[in-house]
């Protein structure tokens, strides 16, 4: 995080945990007074059990992107472990032994602490993706093979947005709108309001090549975003985003594409032309094949790609080809469910 640029969440959480925190210090350095202790020895024991959540203040002031969830586990998080011992050990748990004694007590309260342990680690654990989904049609396919009790919707404007939960994993999914603008902002989104670490984009897309097929599942290698051009006014090339990305493709992380290849070494890797318009004519598709080496060609992934480039959050496209290089609209509309249901299963894996 650049700390020259400190966000507002950042400087309220810190300001939330150093109010906190000094509140706590003050209610232990009681404790210990009121147990007859000296006052060298509470003001000790105070500073040293309080140090973990003045270190998280100051971290705090560094964080940026996060939203009030995560502020409010901070918040339960800093509590010193001083005072927590303490007000467990020395005050609540002899007042419910006393009141409520049996040979069980300290067993109940043992499950009771693991428990709630337990599940504040898995929540704590939760991995946080963002899934952009561009049309209505790919949206609904996500939930047509998901359990109803594991999503929610949490969000209708600006963009619809659900909240999925996937074993580990907490996929907020939001619905774009077709095109890389719609695209770029809804990505932002997430990344700005649900602290998203990690980026998906999938949908469906045509085939330039004859190569590739209907359902034929891919993954997106180097993107090019051929109607950005600049050639005109610099030395630039179709695509290349001079002083930004000085390629002309925008290349997808190596490491990321090789964790997905593990996973389905049978897909095939290609070049994606990406642009504000619905590539519909053989002769468009030729242009962008022997101009770009385009496999495929579809309206939203150069948008994503660089929000998530300049957000430095990594993004993977896994697209399943749902027209072919003669095909148009119509077999759009008719492939559009059984590829998009391809490529979320190659997600949910």
């Amino acid at each position: 995080t650049n700390s020259s640029n400190i966000p507002t969440e950042g400087l309220l959480m810190s300001v939330v945990l150093f109010i906190h925190n000094l509140q706590i210090g003050f209610m232990m350095f009681n404790s210990f007074k009121n147990a007859e202790k000296s006052a060298k020895f509470s003001f000790a024991m105070t500073l040293i059990s309080s140090l973990p959540a003045y270190i998280l203040s100051i971290i705090g002031f560094f964080i940026s992107n996060i939203n009030f969830g995560e502020m409010f586990k901070c918040i339960i998080l800093s509590f010193s472990f001083g005072s927590l011992f303490y007000v467990l050990v020395i005050e609540l748990l002899p007042q419910i032994i006393k009141q409520y004694k049996t040979k069980y007590s300290f067993l109940y309260i043992l499950i009771g602490i693991l428990l709630s342990s337990v599940f504040i680690f898995m929540e704590w654990n939760m991995q946080i993706f963002g899934l952009v989904v561009a049309s209505k049609r790919e949206f609904e396919t996500v939930f047509e093979r998901i359990d109803k009790n594991s999503y929610k919707e949490i969000e209708k404007s600006p963009f619809k947005v659900f909240e999925v939960k996937i074993g580990n994993k907490k996929v907020y999914t939001i619905l774009s709108g077709v095109g890389e603008i719609l695209a770029a902002a809804a990505t932002q989104h997430l990344i700005d309001k649900y602290n998203v670490t990690f980026v998906f984009n999938y949908g469906v897309v045509g085939s330039l090549v004859d190569e590739i097929d209907l359902n034929n599942t891919v993954i997106v290698e180097k993107i090019v975003d051929y109607e950005f051009d600049t050639t005109p006014i610099d030395d630039s090339k179709v695509g290349e985003h001079l002083g930004l990305i000085n390629d002309q493709y925008l290349r997808v992380n190596s490491e990321i594409l090789s964790l997905v290849k593990n996973i389905r070494p049978d897909l095939k890797l290609v070049t994606c032309a990406s642009g504000n318009k619905f590539v519909a004519t053989i002769e468009d598709r030729e242009y962008l094949h022997k101009t770009f080496q385009a496999e495929i060609c579809e309206m939203e992934a150069a948008g994503i790609y660089i929000t998530s480039y300049v957000n430095n959050v990594p993004a993977i496209f896994i697209k399943g080809v749902s027209d072919t290089k003669t095909g148009g609209a119509e077999e759009f509309a008719n492939m559009i469910k059984e590829s998009s249901a391809v490529a979320f299963e190659i997600l949910v894996d």
